[in-house]
C-alpha cells in the first residue's frame, strides 16, 4: 500500500522540510490508524479515539458525497472569510474539494495526528493538494510547540477575516488537540492585539 510514499516524501523534502524530518523513516502506528476501503472502494482511514474505538475519518459509503454535503453546509460561513484555518488534512478529500470550490481563499493547514499524515503519505498522492498556491502554512502534530509555531505563523501572515474549518470526523475524534489549539489561538490573539 506504499505506492505513493516515495513521491510524497520527495515532495515534502523539497517543499516542507520540517515536516519531512518528522515523517521520514517512520511508519504509522497500526494500533492507532488503519487504512481501509469503503463500500465505493475509496481509500479511507479508521482512527482510534479516546474511548478506544476505531472511528472512520470518512464516509463508509461515499466520500465525495459526504464532502460535498459538508461544503454545502458551511458555504455561508466561508463566503465572508478571506483566510481559512483548516484543521484536518486526513487523506485530503475535504481539502481538495474545498480548494476546487473556493479558489480564492488562503488556507492555513493543520493536521493534529502525525500517524494520519504518515498513513496518507503511503496511500494517496498528496502532492497536488499540498503544492497548491492557496496553502500558506502547513503544520503537523498535537504538541503545544507545534501549535504555537503554527498559530504564530498564521498571525504573522493573515490580514483580513478568518474562519476555522474542521471536517466533521475531526470534531469527534480529535477533541483534546483541537480544544488545545483553540486555547492557544485565544491566548496568542490577546498577545497580538
Amino acid at each position: 500500500m506504499k505506492k505513493y510514499a516515495a513521491d510524497n516524501l520527495m515532495f515534502l523534502r523539497k517543499s516542507y522540510p520540517n515536516i519531512y524530518e518528522r515523517v521520514r523513516n517512520r511508519n504509522f502506528n497500526t494500533d492507532l490508524v488503519q487504512i481501509s476501503q469503503n463500500r465505493s472502494n475509496q481509500v479511507i482511514l479508521q482512527v482510534l479515539d479516546d474511548s478506544s474505538r476505531f472511528q472512520s475519518l470518512y464516509s463508509r459509503y461515499d466520500v465525495y458525497l459526504e464532502v460535498e454535503r459538508w461544503l454545502d453546509s458551511i458555504q455561508g460561513e466561508i463566503l465572508e472569510a478571506q483566510h481559512v484555518l483548516f484543521c484536518g488534512l486526513g487523506l485530503g478529500y475535504h481539502l481538495q474539494a474545498f480548494i476546487s470550490r473556493f479558489p480564492d481563499k488562503r488556507i492555513y493547514l493543520y493536521e493534529p495526528d502525525l500517524n494520519v499524515l504518515i498513513a496518507a503519505i503511503e496511500c494517496v498522492d498528496l502532492r497536488n493538494i499540498l503544492k497548491h498556491k492557496q496553502i500558506q502554512v502547513f503544520a503537523v502534530g498535537d504538541d503545544l510547540n507545534t501549535q504555537r509555531g503554527f498559530i504564530k505563523a498564521v498571525f504573522d501572515t493573515i490580514k483580513g477575516s478568518v474562519t476555522t474549518l474542521i471536517p466533521p470526523a475531526y470534531r469527534n475524534i480529535y477533541i483534546q488537540p483541537l480544544k488545545q489549539l483553540q486555547e492557544t489561538i485565544s491566548k496568542l490573539t490577546l498577545i497580538y492585539k
